[in-house]
């Protein structure tokens, strides 16, 4: 898949280590904004996402455990579709279905479970705290 990132902070720092995964600045700034114990399986996880051709195929090859890529709960119908996956146990990685034209989002009205068609993806948020059990 293709990925874009957000030009938030927590976007910034996870494009970098994941693009850098052996700069030692670069995990020095992600270990500022996220807890250290992730950087592993963030990596891990950007591999995988590149590796395969579409969210589908992902979630055939990893979605047997808890990195399956979601729809996010309460998301209205007449916003953009927010998909989830989690990075470990406790955080959480938030994008956008891009459009395969590239022109916009995809509407959550307009979904119907075509993983197979996803291709691009815009990361838009990481949750820099820890989700309670």
């Amino acid at each position: 898949m293709n990925i874009t990132y957000g030009k938030g902070e927590a976007c910034v720092c996870f494009n970098e280590l994941v693009e850098n995964p052996l700069d030692r600045s670069c995990i020095k700034r992600f270990t500022r904004v996220f807890n250290s114990d992730i950087v592993k399986a963030s990596i891990r996880l950007h591999e995988r996402f590149i590796a395969a051709e579409t969210a589908a195929d992902y979630n055939k090859m990893y979605g047997s455990g808890q990195n399956r890529i979601e729809i996010k709960e309460g998301v209205k119908n007449k916003d953009n579709l927010v998909l989830k996956v989690r990075i470990t146990d406790a955080y959480r990685k938030f994008f956008y279905s891009v459009e395969n034209t590239g022109e916009g989002m995809i509407i959550k009205e307009n979904w119907a479970g075509q993983f197979a068609d996803i291709r691009n993806i815009h990361v838009f948020d990481i949750n820099k705290h820890e989700y309670k059990k």
